[in-house]
């Protein structure tokens, strides 16, 4: 299992989509958070700050994240190279499993690292007025702070396990890819909101879910807030992720390469 670990993280390191998706979702969203720490006049503490900072990366940051970990998957099959995988290592539950340690690693650290670079950016600009709210001096390592960032990392580590599972299904990155953008943009962020009937299961969707960890104190116009706790959140994406990847392994075990 672990040389397997081993190797996967360097097919991961050897890829250039790696870091290209790296850059596309962290240099925008710190980008967004220096704006907004710039035009805020009142940003109350650095927790409520980063309901703000965290909105781009809990919305359009994790697309990239998504791309790459179809990528891991459905490149593979789209390549051949999964056949040399299976051939070097047959035991295909040993594979997939390694491959789910590697995207859900690569998920949750960019999302802290995201999480933390947006807080720091927007600590060094809106020092002054942040200083000046009642919580007190802002600090990186405030608890609160620090959940939000755990949250915004599962959120990157579970959406990458689901799309790998997809990538797995699909075989190929094009279909996947459309698919889980789609799913968010249009029928989570768009649809789901505007049809009065829907509005209930809003934030037991997988991604609406998953992003409520980030930014707990930011809700969808029209869609009332859920009754569970952000961490909750979390958890639901776990659920979606997790049954979505066991999907994908037994297909991957019932049908040939």
């Amino acid at each position: 299992m672990i040389k397997q670990v081993r190797a996967e993280l360097i097919k991961l390191a050897t890829v250039r989509a790696t870091y290209w998706c790296a850059v596309l979702s962290l240099c925008p969203s710190v980008v967004v958070a220096a704006i907004i720490a710039l035009r805020r006049q009142d940003p109350g503490s650095l927790p409520f700050l980063a309901q703000y900072l965290f909105l781009f990366p809990a919305m359009a940051g994790v697309i990239p994240v998504v791309v790459l970990a179809v990528l891991v998957t459905a490149g593979e099959y789209g390549y051949g190279m999964i056949r040399v995988t299976f051939m070097v290592n047959p035991r295909r539950g040993v594979v997939m499993a390694s491959k789910a340690v590697v995207v859900l690693a690569y998920g949750f650290v960019l999302g802290l690292v995201t999480a933390y670079t947006c807080a720091a950016v927007a600590l060094v600009i809106a020092y002054d007025k942040l200083k000046g709210s009642p919580a007190g001096d802002p600090s990186l390592a405030d608890p609160h702070l620090a959940g939000m960032a755990v949250g915004l990392g599962l959120f990157y580590a579970f959406a990458a396990l689901m799309s790998a599972a997809w990538g797995t299904v699909f075989r190929h990155s094009a279909p996947a890819i459309a698919l889980l953008i789609g799913w968010w943009l249009a029928i989570e962020k768009i649809l789901v909101p505007m049809v009065e009937q829907l509005r209930d299961i809003y934030y037991y969707l997988p991604f609406a879910a998953g992003a409520r960890a980030a930014i707990p104190g930011m809700g969808e116009m029209g869609v009332a807030p859920p009754s569970y706790a952000a961490s909750t959140g979390s958890l639901i994406l776990a659920a979606y992720a997790v049954a979505a990847y066991v999907a994908a392994v037994l297909f991957v075990r019932l049908r040939g390469v």
